[in-house]
């Protein structure tokens, strides 16, 4: 990884929240010269894998940094708020820089992560998703009973986008609340989240943040996986 240049979502034309998390993932990429940022962008299972190997190596901070550049990098930093005493453009420098930091400290633990048998090594080995499968086998017996108009058949014209919408949803839920569980032990409780996240990023904060009193993201501006 490289030393970080400044930049900023001011200017940046209107969009998505996802949209503007992939942009801001692949500006920390380029400015870090580090390939982390884009392919946790691009892949949830990639993003919580990663988290997996530094939670069963105890590297508790460097989980709580990665959690937190997620969220920052996630979130729409440039929302008018009346009560900031920073500008759109410095907040969103300030919030870009604080994110070079914290890749600047996940560098060895994404190279160890990348060498490791039990890190990347193993990331396409199907057995590890075992236990999260979609759907139970309880729901799929249950789908066999009868011949519901309403059920959507293989030959039906929507079939594969249905099944890739809920297999996608389904895997982004997984992914959150695997992540969530690691964080919430490694922070000591939801209650030290806005104090494990602000030490990270000392600036006020408000509703450009749209975050929760604990210091997660609100449902409106999750980040899907």
């Amino acid at each position: 990884m490289g030393a970080c240049h400044s930049d900023s979502d001011a200017g940046v034309p209107t969009s998505t929240f996802a949209e503007k998390s992939q942009r801001r993932f692949g500006r920390l990429s380029v400015a870090s010269d580090s390939d982390l940022p884009k392919r946790i962008a691009q892949d949830g299972r990639l993003l919580a894998d990663f988290a997996l190997f530094l939670h069963e190596g105890r590297r508790t901070e460097e989980l709580l940094d990665l959690w937190s550049l997620d969220l920052a990098a996630a979130v729409d930093w440039n929302a008018e708020e009346e009560a900031s005493c920073l500008s759109m453009r410095e907040r969103s420098s300030q919030v870009f820089e604080g994110c070079c930091r914290l890749l600047e400290g996940l560098e060895q633990a994404w190279e160890d992560y990348q060498k490791s048998p039990e890190g990347l090594g193993n990331f396409d080995d199907t057995r590890e998703w075992e236990p999260h499968d979609f759907p139970d086998e309880a729901v799929l017996e249950e789908i066999k009973k009868g011949d519901d108009p309403r059920r959507v058949s293989q030959d039906h014209a929507n079939y594969e986008f249905s099944i890739a919408a809920m297999v996608g949803v389904h895997v982004s839920v997984v992914c959150s609340d695997l992540i969530t569980s690691w964080v919430l032990a490694a922070s000591g409780g939801l209650e030290n989240l806005t104090a494990v996240f602000q030490r990270r990023f000392p600036m006020p904060l408000g509703a450009g943040a749209d975050r929760g009193d604990d210091g997660t993201q609100s449902k409106g501006s999750s980040k899907m996986v």
